[in-house]
C-alpha cells in the first residue's frame, strides 16, 4: 500500500491489543472475551487512523485488520506471548522483546 500512515497505524496498534488479546486468553475469559476485545480493538484502530488521515481500505485490508487478526491470536506472536503471561500473572521480566509495550 502507498497508504503510510495507514500501515504504520496498522502496525503499531495492532501490538497494543495484540497484548490484551493474550491477557484475556490467558486470564481464561473465554472466546467471547476475546472476540469483544479484537473487535473493539479494531474500532478504535479505525477512529485513530481516520483522526491521522490514513485510507480506510488500508485498516481493512491485509496491513491492518488482516494483521490484526494473525497477531491477536498467535503464540509465535511476542506481543501476544506477553499478554498472555500477563493475564496468567507470570513474571514478565525476560520475555522477548514486546513493541506494543512502549507504544
Amino acid at each position: 500500500s502507498d497508504d503510510l500512515i495507514g500501515v504504520e497505524i496498522g502496525g503499531a496498534l495492532k501490538n497494543v491489543f495484540a497484548i490484551a488479546a493474550g491477557a484475556v486468553t490467558g486470564a481464561e475469559l473465554g472466546a467471547s472475551a476475546q472476540a469483544a476485545m479484537v473487535t473493539r480493538g479494531f474500532v478504535e484502530l479505525r477512529r485513530i487512523g481516520a483522526a491521522f488521515g490514513a485510507r480506510p481500505e488500508t485498516l481493512m485490508g491485509l496491513s491492518g485488520l488482516g494483521d490484526l487478526l494473525l497477531t491477536c491470536s498467535s503464540a509465535q506472536s511476542r506481543n501476544f506471548a506477553y499478554g498472555l503471561a500477563l493475564g496468567q500473572g507470570k513474571p514478565l521480566a525476560g520475555l522477548p522483546l514486546a513493541e506494543g509495550v512502549p507504544t
